[in-house]
């Protein structure tokens, strides 16, 4: 985002963001055994999903497009990957694919056709309106966003399925929490963090008394309008 110029750096966003990374580490619970692939793996995929979050964010910001459009941009592209993958799956030998990447049969695909309409549905939906987040926000905000979501996801799974959470990952995702706060703070009231810190700026907006530069925003902007 501060390479596109989607951002301005700010040592606020810069330490917000720093306390998200730190606690998403302290979320992950299981053996931590290092794999060199494994690595390349997801640096290579969260590499890729920053460049189309922040692409998106440029279009649908520079180029002034809706969303609508920057989904029907998006999806030819997601469509020529995916059918070169299957293509390859098919191509190959039997027994060079896992069976986790089997085709299913004609007779299943009829079975299964009320529920894959369904998962298309909510998955044009949820592109539909993740490209309107980050339209009407930014791209990073869109990431804290995706924090909140994982956050819910495993409250649900805490309520219903009764999934154990230990002490460490509450508090990392209570600062992961604290993050998004800090985040949206500084979206919303840049001025008062300027002026009062993050307390104060908390503060501030808490008790409805804005700074001085921020009260002069507000009325600059109510000028223009």
């Amino acid at each position: 985002s501060l390479l596109a110029s989607l951002e301005r750096f700010a040592p606020v966003a810069l330490a917000s963001n720093r306390v998200a990374i730190s606690s998403a580490m302290l979320t992950i619970r299981g053996e931590l055994h290092f794999s060199l692939t494994g690595f390349l793996v997801q640096g290579s995929g969260q590499i890729f999903e920053a460049i189309r979050i922040v692409a998106m964010g440029v279009l649908l910001s520079g180029k002034k497009l809706d969303a609508l459009t920057c989904v029907l941009l998006l999806s030819p592209a997601c469509f020529l990957a995916l059918g070169f993958l299957l293509g390859t799956s098919v191509a190959l030998p039997e027994g060079y694919v896992s069976p986790a990447f089997a085709l299913p049969t004609l007779e299943k695909m009829h079975d299964l056709a009320p529920v894959l309409l369904l998962n298309c549905c909510i998955a044009f939906s949820l592109n539909v309106s993740s490209t309107l987040l980050i339209k009407y926000t930014s791209a990073v905000s869109y990431i804290f966003v995706g924090l909140l979501k994982d956050i819910v996801a495993v409250l649900v799974s805490v309520l219903v399925l009764q999934e154990e959470v230990s002490m460490v990952q509450c508090l990392a995702f209570c600062m992961q929490i604290c993050a998004v706060l800090t985040w949206s703070l500084l979206k919303s009231a840049p001025p008062d963090v300027q002026e009062l810190g993050v307390f104060g700026g908390f503060r501030a907006i808490y008790r409805g008394e804005r700074s001085a530069n921020a009260q002069s925003a507000l009325v600059a902007k109510g000028e223009k309008a």
